[in-house]
């Protein structure tokens, strides 16, 4: 058979089973399954389970510590010492239970939306698909493919990391099942780093009316911190810096001992890591009398205070 023949067949399939497709869509998405709430992840992974063992895989639940765990499908007729590619994706989102009610499931112009439809429960449902039809066309592959779903994805991978690397060492291709690249669907082949840095600003308390002079804001020196960062910025080297969140003080009329903010780097390019990671890193307080604390690294690789 000529590869545009089953390129062909393999179309025809996926559009005749467009309805159990939409179907396991539907469920995944009214299954709400935020990172934080490991508990929640259970349904989930129970129905992605019994999806995988439907088409014919040997499926493995690897529990969490602080995560709700992530599942490894094998298929069970796979040939001694056959090659596999890794299909890695996530069951876990960004959003808080409760959001369904919020923001609910609906579909319009022939799409699917609702809360962790995009990132990336429909990834998992194309995968479970695509697997399928190849089976349905009996198709002979040189590469199995071996299925990891992570519930940790949207929280570093913090537990998952190790299984990944392992089967990615074993694998001779992976391919990341969230969405493709703008409406033609365009394979990414590379993404930027990403860094994560919690700044810490400690200052020295006192009454904002009767005697500022004798405390430090941490506030202020925040401030002066968060111009810094966003000043590291560079497009044209894909440098992207972020402060997400801040948090400080104590009360309206108190110079505020303590602050805080949480900030993501995304880099393009390896060498730049270093340089915005020192420059993140060596932070001096602009204001007399703060100290400044910061942790993280670019990838998680370095900490220090």
């Amino acid at each position: 058979m000529s590869y545009s023949n089953q390129t062909r067949r393999l179309r025809d399939y996926l559009h005749s089973r467009q309805t159990p497709m939409q179907e396991l869509l539907k469920e995944l998405i009214l299954t709400e399954s935020p990172s934080t709430v490991p508990a929640s992840q259970g349904k989930i992974l129970r129905i992605l389970t019994e999806a995988w063992r439907k088409r014919g895989y040997l499926v493995r639940y690897l529990p969490g510590k602080k995560t709700g765990g992530h599942l490894l499908a094998l298929p069970q007729n796979r040939a001694k010492n056959q090659a596999i590619q890794l299909l890695l994706g996530h069951c876990d989102t960004v959003w808080p239970l409760g959001t369904i009610a919020k923001m609910p499931l609906y579909s319009q112009e022939g799409k699917l939306y609702g809360p962790g439809s995009y990132d990336m429960k429909a990834g998992l449902v194309s995968s479970i698909f695509a697997v399928e039809a190849i089976l349905a066309q009996d198709l002979t592959l040189q590469v199995a493919p071996v299925i990891l779903i992570n519930s940790d994805e949207e929280i570093g991978s913090i537990e998952s990391t190790q299984a990944i690397r392992k089967l990615a060492q074993r694998a001779n291709r992976a391919l990341i099942m969230e969405p493709s690249l703008g409406p033609r669907g365009k394979l990414k082949t590379r993404r930027k780093g990403v860094g994560r840095f919690t700044v810490q600003v400690i200052g020295k308390a006192a009454h904002a009316g009767l005697d500022p002079e004798k405390g430090a804001s941490a506030i202020l020196e925040l401030s002066f911190v968060i111009q810094k960062l966003f000043a590291l910025n560079d497009p044209v080297k894909g440098i992207s810096v972020n402060v997400g969140t801040i948090d400080g003080g104590i009360r309206s009329n108190v110079i505020a001992p303590e602050s805080k903010a949480i900030v993501d780097v995304r880099i393009l390019n390896l060498e730049d890591v270093s340089a915005i990671e020192q420059k993140i890193l060596n932070l001096q307080p602009t204001t007399s009398g703060t100290k400044l604390i910061i942790t993280g690294g670019i990838g998680f690789k370095s900490n220090r205070g």
